[in-house]
C-alpha cells in the first residue's frame, strides 16, 4: 500500500476537503499568472516585430507617369526629386507624340517604406503644379 492511499484513508474528511480546496485555488492562481505572463510575452514579441519592421522597412512599388513638352527640363527635375527622396528607378519607358512635341515618361519605382507611406509623395504634388507638366499620375502597387 502506498503512502498516499494510506494517508487518504487515515485523514479525516474535513482535512481532505480543505487540502482539495487549497490545491484548486493554487492551480487557479497559477493559471492566472501563466495567462498574464503569456499575454505580456505576446505583447513584447509583437512590439519587437513592429520595431524590426520600422528598422528594416517595407518594400514598396509604384509607377509615375509624367507628360510634358519635349525639351523642357522636367525630366531632369523628376530624376533629382526621385533621388532626393530615396526612390530607385527600376524601369523606365518613354513615348513621343506623333509630331514629337509631347513626351510621356513612365518610371517604375521601388523603395523601402519606413513609416512614411502616403498616397502621393510631396515631390509629385509639386511637379504636378508646374506649368510645363501636362499630366502626372502616381500609382502605388502592392509589394512583391
Amino acid at each position: 500500500m502506498s503512502f498516499e492511499s494510506s494517508f487518504l484513508r487515515l485523514a479525516p474528511p474535513a482535512i481532505f476537503r480543505s487540502l482539495s480546496n487549497l490545491s484548486s485555488s493554487c492551480v487557479a492562481g497559477n493559471v492566472r499568472y501563466q495567462f498574464a505572463a503569456a499575454l505580456a510575452l505576446g505583447a513584447f514579441i509583437l512590439w519587437c516585430l513592429k520595431w524590426a519592421e520600422h528598422r528594416i522597412g517595407i518594400p514598396r512599388r509604384a509607377s509615375l507617369e509624367v507628360a510634358f513638352a519635349t525639351g523642357s527640363p522636367v525630366e531632369q527635375q523628376v530624376y533629382a526629386a526621385l533621388s532626393a527622396a530615396d526612390y530607385e528607378v527600376a524601369g523606365q519607358s518613354r513615348s513621343l507624340s506623333r509630331h514629337g512635341e509631347c513626351c510621356e515618361v513612365r518610371y517604375d519605382l521601388r523603395w523601402r517604406d519606413f513609416g512614411r507611406a502616403s498616397d502621393t509623395p510631396d515631390f509629385a504634388d509639386e511637379l504636378a503644379r508646374r506649368d510645363d507638366v501636362d499630366r502626372l499620375e502616381w500609382r502605388q502597387h502592392s509589394a512583391d
